[in-house]
């Protein structure tokens, strides 16, 4: 049961914890304040996933730019549907892949996963950013997960990389109707990869939802793995309590019909 309530725990607090802050920072002024860091994570990893999808497919990504009002990437080449699809992709499916990691890997690469969020904007940094205002962003993200690598807790470190996943997954839901709202058919990605498919604006709309919502169950089934593999240790170590004789092939004193004691 101290299992399964400690996952529960875990993970409570940072979902409430993300929802307030997608929800609340435009009425809440301390919630806004909040925000920044995780909208630039979101907005760092939107970019990212329209310039890396231009490479997969064939392209040459230019230039990553972040701003007040959201980013931009220049691209020129590759598959423009999957770019464009790319951007609103990246955030829920690293926000996934991180959720699972940090939920089922071990000890050192949870610590690990800091210094890669840190690399990859060091590294973006490097590559692609060509103006003050994007290096700032990116150097804010950047001092965000090195400090967080010099936490000694493993449990907060833990508890702050499932609300950048819960963060993240979110706005997979958010993100794409929400720019649609803003420019209403305008020159945003979700009007521009509507009009290339020939599709309505709301199915596009409804297909990020759709990837966005399969992604999130991959997570909660994720959870259910992780919740029994506990309660299988939990019942185990119960288990040694009561019988902590070490039984071999060789103990003639075992009887395996049932009927018989130790």
């Amino acid at each position: 049961m101290k299992y399964e309530l400690d996952n529960i725990h875990i993970r409570l607090w940072p979902l409430l914890m993300a929802f307030a802050l997608h929800f609340l920072s435009s009425f809440v002024g301390i919630f806004n304040i909040l925000n920044l860091p995780f909208l630039y994570i979101e907005v760092f990893v939107h970019e990212l996933g329209h310039a890396v999808s231009s490479l997969i497919t064939g392209g040459m990504s230019y230039r990553i730019t972040m701003g007040a009002h959201g980013g931009d990437a220049s691209v020129d080449g590759g598959n423009l549907k999957l770019v464009l699809f790319g951007g609103y992709l990246f955030p829920p499916l690293i926000g996934a892949v991180l959720y699972i990691m940090v939920n089922r890997s071990f000890e050192s690469l949870i610590r690990a996963l800091p210094y890669i969020w840190s690399g990859v904007a060091l590294v973006v940094g490097l590559l692609w950013v060509r103006d003050f205002m994007t290096f700032a962003f990116i150097l804010m993200i950047w001092l965000v997960f090195r400090s967080l690598s010099a936490i000694e807790s493993l449990r907060q470190v833990k508890l702050f990389l499932i609300l950048v996943s819960y963060y993240l997954i979110i706005s997979g839901f958010t993100a794409p109707y929400e720019a649609y709202d803003k420019y209403f058919g305008g020159d945003d990605d979700v009007t521009r990869l509507a009009r290339l498919i020939g599709w309505p604006v709301r199915d596009t709309v409804y297909i990020w939802w759709g990837v966005t919502a399969f992604l999130s169950c991959l997570c909660i089934v994720n959870d259910y793995i992780v919740i029994f593999k506990g309660k299988i240790i939990e019942g185990y170590d119960e288990l040694q309590k009561y019988y902590p004789a070490k039984a071999t092939k060789d103990d003639k004193n075992i009887d395996i019909s049932g009927n018989g004691d130790w």
